[in-house]
C-alpha cells in the first residue's frame, strides 16, 4: 500500500515538474514571439522613417508634409512674391529696366532659400549615392510640371511688369494736385499717393501671413489675407490713414489721385502676402548649398 502510494506522487511529481518545463517553454516562446515582433515593428518604423525622409526630400513630399499645403499654394506664393516686389521697385522707380532686374534676382534669391526644394529634389549626399538611390528618378511628368510652373510664372510677371510699369513711368509723380476736402485746400501728389498705399498694404499683409500660418496653415494664411483680410486692412487701414492724411495735408489720401494709392495697396497686399509666405517656405526649407 505504501509503495502505491508513493509511486503515485512520485508521479503525480513528474507530471507536475513537466507542466512546470512546459508553461516554462511557453513563456520563453512567447518572450521570443514579443521580442521578434518588437524587433519586426522598429525595423517597420525605421524603414517608415527612411521613406518618409525620403519623400519628403521631393518636391511633392516637401510641399505635401513639411509645408502641408499644395502646389498651387507654393505657386501662388512665387507669383506674389514676384509681382509684389516687382511692382514695388516699379512703383518707387518708374524703371521697368530696374523692376525686371528685381524679378530676376528676387526668383534666384528664393530659389537659392528655399523654392529649390519644391522644384527638384533635394541632394543629400554625392550625386553618385544620388543617382543610385531606390528613388531618385522623379516621374517625367512630375518633374514637367515642376519644374514648368516657375518659369511661366518668371515669364508671365515679366510681361505684366513690363506694361504695368510701363504705365506708371507716364504719371507725373512730382506734379502737385490741389483741390477742396471738407472745406480746405488740400495739395496731393500722386507719387505720395502710390507709395503710401503700397507701404499700407504691405506691412498689414505680411503681418497677417505670419501671424496665422502658425495655427492655420500657410493656405489659409494666404486666404485670409486676400479675402476678409484685404477688406479688413482696407476698413480700418488704409481708409483712416488717407483720411487722416488727408486732414493734416500730408500730400496722399482722400483727394485727387485717390484711386493711384488704391493700386499701390493692392500691390502691396499682394508683395507682402508673397514675402511673408515665401519666408515660411525659406524657413521650412534648406538653401541649396
Amino acid at each position: 500500500m505504501g509503495s502505491l502510494q508513493q509511486e503515485a506522487d512520485e508521479r503525480e511529481r513528474a507530471r507536475q515538474e513537466e507542466e512546470a518545463l512546459e508553461q516554462e517553454r511557453l513563456t520563453k516562446l512567447k518572450q521570443q514571439r514579443a521580442e521578434e515582433d518588437a524587433r519586426l515593428h522598429q525595423e517597420r518604423e525605421a524603414a517608415e522613417q527612411v521613406r518618409l525622409a525620403q519623400l519628403k526630400r521631393s518636391p511633392g513630399g516637401f510641399i505635401q508634409y513639411e509645408l502641408g499645403t499644395t502646389r498651387g499654394v507654393v505657386w501662388g506664393s512665387f507669383f506674389f512674391l514676384l509681382s509684389g516686389l516687382g511692382a514695388a521697385v516699379g512703383i518707387v522707380t518708374q524703371s521697368v529696366f530696374l523692376a525686371l532686374v528685381t524679378i530676376a534676382i528676387i526668383a534666384i534669391v528664393a530659389y537659392i532659400l528655399g523654392y529649390h526644394q519644391t522644384i527638384h529634389r533635394a541632394r543629400q549626399g554625392t550625386w553618385e549615392e544620388e543617382s543610385s538611390s531606390p528613388d531618385a528618378n522623379e516621374a517625367p511628368q512630375s518633374i514637367v510640371a515642376y519644374v514648368i510652373a516657375p518659369l511661366v510664372i518668371v515669364a508671365i510677371y515679366c510681361l505684366i511688369t513690363f506694361f504695368f510699369v510701363n504705365y506708371l513711368s507716364q504719371l507725373g509723380y512730382n506734379v502737385e494736385l490741389t483741390g477742396q476736402f471738407l472745406g480746405f485746400t488740400r495739395s496731393w501728389w500722386l507719387g505720395r499717393q502710390i507709395k503710401a498705399g503700397l507701404a499700407i498694404g504691405a506691412i498689414l499683409s505680411l503681418i497677417i501671413v505670419l501671424s496665422f500660418e502658425p495655427w492655420k496653415g500657410l493656405g489659409a494664411a494666404l486666404r485670409n489675407v486676400l479675402t476678409w483680410g484685404v477688406l479688413l486692412s482696407f476698413l480700418f487701414s488704409w481708409l483712416i490713414c488717407a483720411l487722416f492724411a488727408s486732414i493734416i495735408d500730408w500730400g496722399w489720401g482722400l483727394g485727387d489721385g485717390w484711386v493711384v494709392s488704391l493700386l499701390g495697396f493692392v500691390f502691396g497686399i499682394i508683395g507682402g502676402a508673397g514675402l511673408g509666405s515665401s519666408f515660411v517656405i525659406w524657413t521650412k526649407g534648406k538653401p541649396i548649398f
